[in-house]
């Protein structure tokens, strides 16, 4: 008997399948266009949403959010391996339509939409509210340590430069005393090699004195001269590394990540803000909150996957805000399924065609001065986007 034989490479097709035959309805990919397509993608104030008389046709910005959304939830994360799949994978072909962007067009739309890509977090955590699936009376927070673009030797502090200086004056004192030996001896072999390097050591000792005046005049304890905004943090005991603090709260109904929020700083003083953003989500401050002691494990620092891409506290916050988004989306794609889920963004996406308002706006970033505006504001938007037709009990 012969074995089963594949179709010959240069056969000729009259009718080629296409690309929509190769994914099965029930793919989790169908639930990623789904999505995308109910966002307004002009109002959430993406780059290039609307396409300028001249010059040449930009991709458009919701085609490569489909595409991190997408390569984010199986877990690719640089553009030159995003070029490189959407060569290759058929679901992102399909996703794209054929579209293959630049790895410099794909970096570059994830680091010039960081404040679109936190709305749109956001927006998916508001719908989800609405289904029923955030039940809002056990939220916890918790922090992570992620490994910033900036090396350790490449992090100063007024303990570290005074260490420098102390180093750098015994070694020119050493050369200097080296000098006197050999002009004792009348050898001056070395003197020329000698005299360069202490050149080089007074220059590196002005760097050090240009980063110490700049500590002084900035007020900070540490400075990083790589990633500016990242920090040394304590990470287990004495370990520590130059890093990013992302604190997540958690609903506990299904472990889904309401609210994301990026620091350089340890978790101490950060339980009050995180819960007031917890109580601003919610709507009331009707909830146990729960914290743990350390916030962090320093085992987590030691994997390779614990590290960011960008670099400043936006970019890492819309990063973060990104990986969190699909992940909840894959969380909420195993609770109510493939199929199930198209049809509410789809309702969603009609419901907001008919009204023309396709926007969430929830802004959590000032609780000192807006607390009660934005509980007011969240519990009229929910009332008017939603409850005037029902949506929330048909979901």
């Amino acid at each position: 008997m012969p074995h089963k034989k594949g179709t010959e490479l240069e056969q000729l097709l009259l009718m080629p399948p296409s690309l929509e035959d190769y994914i099965a309805m029930d793919n989790p990919v169908r639930v990623t266009k789904a999505f995308v397509d109910t966002l307004d993608i002009e109002k959430l104030k993406f780059q290039k949403a609307r396409c300028k008389e001249m010059g040449c046709r930009p991709y458009h910005p919701g085609d490569l959010l489909k595409l991190y959304m997408y390569v984010y939830t199986n877990r690719i994360r640089t553009s030159r391996k995003l070029e490189r799949e959407c060569t290759r994978n058929i679901e992102l072909m399909w996703l794209l339509r054929d579209l293959r962007p630049s790895a410099r067009t794909i970096a570059y739309f994830r680091t010039a939409n960081k404040r679109a890509l936190k709305q749109v977090f956001r927006q998916f955590i508001i719908m989800t509210k609405q289904w029923g699936l955030i039940e809002g009376k056990l939220v916890a927070t918790d922090g992570s340590k992620l490994r910033a673009v900036n090396s350790k030797k490449n992090n100063y502090n007024a303990k570290k430069i005074a260490f420098h200086f102390g180093r750098i004056d015994e070694k020119i004192q050493g050369y200097l005393d080296e000098l006197d030996k050999q002009d004792k001896e009348e050898n001056g072999n070395r003197k020329e090699d000698i005299e360069k390097t202490i050149r080089e050591l007074k220059e590196r000792r002005r760097k050090y004195e240009e980063l110490e005046k700049e500590i002084i005049e900035s007020g900070e304890e540490q400075i990083s001269t790589t990633d500016e905004e990242s920090r040394q943090l304590m990470i287990r005991g004495q370990i520590t590394e130059v890093a990013y603090n992302v604190q997540t709260t958690l609903d506990s109904k299904h472990n889904l990540v309401i609210d994301v929020k990026a620091v350089n700083t340890n978790d101490k003083k950060l339980a009050p803000v995180m819960g007031r953003r917890a109580k601003a989500i919610i709507g009331n401050g009707d909830f146990d909150y729960l914290l743990d002691k350390g916030y962090h494990d320093g085992e987590s620092i030691a994997s390779c996957e614990d590290h960011v891409l960008m670099k400043g506290i936006d970019k890492v916050e819309a990063e973060s805000n990104l990986t969190f988004l699909c992940y909840n989306l894959k969380r909420v794609i195993n609770i109510l399924g493939v199929n199930v889920l198209i049809k509410r963004l789809k309702e969603i996406s009609l419901y907001f065609v008919k009204r023309g308002f396709k926007i969430f706006k929830m802004w959590i970033s000032d609780f000192s001065n807006r607390e009660n505006g934005i509980k007011k504001w969240i519990a009229m938007m929910n009332y008017n986007c939603f409850k005037t037709l029902n949506l929330s009990e048909n979901f």
